[in-house]
């Protein structure tokens, strides 16, 4: 959205930095941070006056104790998370050209949080449910996985200058695999393993306090550099890595996601005010896998 706006104020001063990615990710980061942490406090007490709180019941009698103290803390706070990546990622990435497929990033991540406040509400709602049943979890997870890398291939054209989507092996030069045969099959199958694969892992990591977004936020920086250098024509060939055009897009919500992380940690941190849930942690392992 800024981005179409400087296009049309060129003439102005300053108008000129939302061309680099590199500006738009700092700026990503820095508003995400400031909107999550600006809404934390007010969904936090939303969530107490709700009575949304955490329930540390389990069949170990032990782990039970060890977190009793756990008990009632307000839980689905992902929400605020969600929110300030999706409102800073909006605002700040392009959609447009090479761009295009970076809106799916976008749509996943909403889908997935839908997923996960779904298995929350149900978990915390509903009597004798503990959420979802694994099947049926796994089930919307594939649906939303497949959904998007059908149309990365067929409506935003992935690579579409070298045929299709290639996987390129880490440490081997000039060596890739095409997946665009069999209608990209190859390319779908691996999608939906890698993003269901990523969100169940942030969610079973998702127990103890600052744990899950401790890492997603070191990821996230991580993935941040890889995606920029990437979709930099002369740094990649610098860096004798593969050439994705578009990819750097994708910083920018590598830089929304680690800068509502930061902001959530400041109060997931020991002793949490509040947990993030399914409904967070689902939709930052889909926002990682999505990305690079």
């Amino acid at each position: 959205m800024l981005y179409e706006l400087s296009q049309i104020l060129t003439g102005l001063p300053g108008a000129g930095l939302f061309t680099y990615i590199s500006f738009r990710a700092a700026g990503a980061a820095l508003s995400a941070f400031l909107l999550a942490l600006l809404l934390g406090k007010h969904v936090i007490a939303w969530l107490h006056r709700r009575g949304v709180g955490e329930n540390v019941d389990c069949d170990s009698i032990e782990l039970t104790e060890l977190h009793g103290e756990k008990r009632d803390t307000p839980t689905m706070g992902g929400v605020f998370i969600v929110g300030a990546i999706l409102a800073c990622g909006a605002l700040w990435m392009r959609f447009d050209g090479i761009n295009r497929f970076s809106l799916l990033g976008v749509v996943l991540i909403a889908y997935y949080a839908v997923v996960g406040g779904v298995d929350d509400w149900i978990k915390l709602r509903v009597a004798d449910r503990s959420g979802l049943s694994k099947r049926g979890k796994q089930l919307a997870l594939t649906v939303g996985a497949v959904a998007v890398a059908l149309a990365l291939l067929h409506v935003a054209g992935l690579q579409g200058d070298l045929g299709g989507p290639r996987l390129y092996l880490p440490f081997v030069k000039d060596v890739e695999i095409d997946l665009s045969w069999w209608g990209g099959l190859p390319f779908v199958l691996i999608s939906v393993l890698v993003l269901t694969g990523s969100a169940n892992a942030v969610n079973l990591t998702d127990g103890l306090d600052g744990l899950a977004v401790g890492c997603v936020a070191i990821a996230a920086a991580a993935y941040a550099g890889i995606t920029y250098f990437v979709g930099h024509e002369v740094l990649s060939d610098y860096l004798l890595v593969q050439y994705v055009a578009g990819c750097g897009e994708m910083t920018v919500l590598l830089g929304a996601v680690l800068g509502a992380s930061l902001a959530f940690l400041w109060y997931n941190a020991a002793p949490a005010q509040v947990f993030m849930g399914d409904v967070g942690s689902l939709a930052l392992g889909g926002a990682l896998a999505t990305s690079p």
